[in-house]
């Protein structure tokens, strides 16, 4: 039996998924990890930019929001549980969100070592047949959080993002 609806239950109840909750999720993931990217930071010189990054980067993981009650039951049962957006139920703001019907020009980001949304869950987003009609696709070799954060974000992902978004008039069908 999946954990996400009893979580959820407890979402419900006290408001929000505490960030320590979360975090057991994602480690959860990979258990070895921890020991990995530790035993990374072991290896590195303690008083060089690497290891000042690497601090940076656990506390800003560990330090952030609960996420709230009624997002936390959308995502670990509706979006993880049910598949509803890949089902064509999600709903948002009262409207049925199905990806065949969206027009506009649409990115889709694809980092391959994302260990919270399988690579190939997020390709059925870009697939014009099922998903979206008019995605760009752009594969990227980092992880979830790597994308946004890590010292290859910048070249790999928010550049070509900053391209895309300027280029989004010529893109309009």
């Amino acid at each position: 039996m999946s954990s996400g609806p009893l979580l959820a239950q407890v979402a419900d109840k006290v408001g929000e998924l505490p960030v320590d909750i979360l975090q057991t999720l994602f480690w959860s993931l990979d258990p070895w990890l921890a020991m990995k990217k530790f035993g990374r930071f072991l290896g590195m010189d303690q008083e060089g930019g690497g290891a000042r990054e690497f601090v940076l980067l656990e506390d800003w993981l560990n330090d952030g929001a609960p996420l709230a009650g009624p997002v936390a039951r959308e995502c670990l049962v509706g979006w993880y549980g049910d598949n509803v957006p890949g089902s064509n139920k999600w709903v948002v703001g009262g409207r049925r969100i199905v990806p065949s019907r969206i027009k506009v020009p649409s990115l889709v980001m694809i980092p391959s070592g994302d260990r919270i949304v399988p690579p190939l869950s997020a390709a059925a987003l870009a697939d014009p047949k099922r998903g979206l009609k008019h995605a760009t696709r752009i594969d990227l070799p980092l992880g979830h959080i790597g994308m946004m954060v890590s010292s290859r974000a910048r070249d790999l992902c928010w550049t070509p993002l900053i391209g895309w978004l300027r280029d989004i008039p010529a893109k309009q069908p």
